[in-house]
């Protein structure tokens, strides 16, 4: 992940959460005295606070997100092994967690570059039922012309023109972000909207929804016939419920516990 992907976006290395919070890197920051429960290291990226909690001898990495109003995403990558299956996307409600798993998981690589970011400008759920603007980060690598890869519930590919994700419930309207790196050395970043091709919007495959993006790889310098590329991209969801939004993520997130806002707190996480 280059510095200015890093800056834009947030992300960092799975491996260096795992490290950071790791019992034998972390030490105690906090201890809640009325559960008992104990919290290990801190970890911020774009907006996201991961943390290792030890509730009564049971040790559990979090991520967090700690804004009152808007929401959080994180994109975890596919693997490139075997099914090209494996990467998830968690989209975090305001002042809710979700267990971050991907950090000890062994099929997980440490070299895992995995994106963070706040999503949700207008996070009141009023704004969002009345159709705020509700984003979502997706990661991938692996992706070489004319074939699919699967990321959670999308399914993506490219040809020299576009790039397109189906999806079994989800319209696309834009993309408001994307980070190519291909395997030549060759990045390309931008925060232009692209708006979806809307003569392309349902799949005749296995009645998937299609989101197709006009993307020239030419022009960014990217051989896609040649190349194989990895990226991060963030999406809008066309005409978004909450419901919807959150059918993205791989887990629902939950409400901070008491003893979590009081650690927020006592980190001027939390006013």
């Amino acid at each position: 992940m280059s510095i200015i992907n890093a800056l834009l976006t947030g992300g960092m290395l799975i491996g260096k959460v795992c490290q950071a919070l790791s019992p034998g890197e972390s030490r105690s920051v906090f201890v809640h005295e009325e559960s008992s429960a104990s919290f290990f290291g801190v970890v911020e990226s774009g907006g996201v606070t991961f943390y290792r909690k030890n509730v009564d001898g049971k040790s559990t990495i979090y991520a967090a997100n700690t804004s009152p109003t808007s929401y959080a995403s994180i994109a975890v990558p596919n693997s490139t092994q075997g099914n090209d299956q494996g990467g998830v996307t968690y989209v975090i409600q305001p002042l809710e967690k979700i267990p971050f798993d991907e950090a000890e998981n062994p099929l997980v690589s440490p070299e895992t570059n995995i994106t963070t970011g706040l999503v949700q400008g207008e996070g009141n759920l009023e704004s969002v039922a009345g159709g705020g603007h509700n984003l979502f980060k997706l990661g991938f690598k692996g992706l070489t012309f004319g074939k699919y890869i699967y990321v959670g519930p999308f399914r993506l590919s490219c040809t020299t023109t576009q790039l397109t994700i189906l999806s079994t419930s989800l319209l696309l309207s834009q993309m408001t972000y994307f980070y190519f790196n291909s395997d030549k050395g060759v990045s390309a970043i931008s925060q232009n909207i692209i708006e979806r091709d809307s003569d392309n919007n349902l799949s005749v495959e296995e009645d998937l929804k299609e989101n197709s993006f006009d993307i020239n790889f030419d022009s960014l310098g990217i051989d896609v016939k040649t190349d194989t590329i990895e990226g991060q991209i963030t999406c809008q969801i066309d005409n978004s419920s909450l419901q919807e939004l959150l059918a993205v993520s791989k887990v629902p997130s939950v409400p901070l516990d008491e003893s979590e806002i009081a650690f927020f707190k006592s980190i001027n996480k939390l006013a």
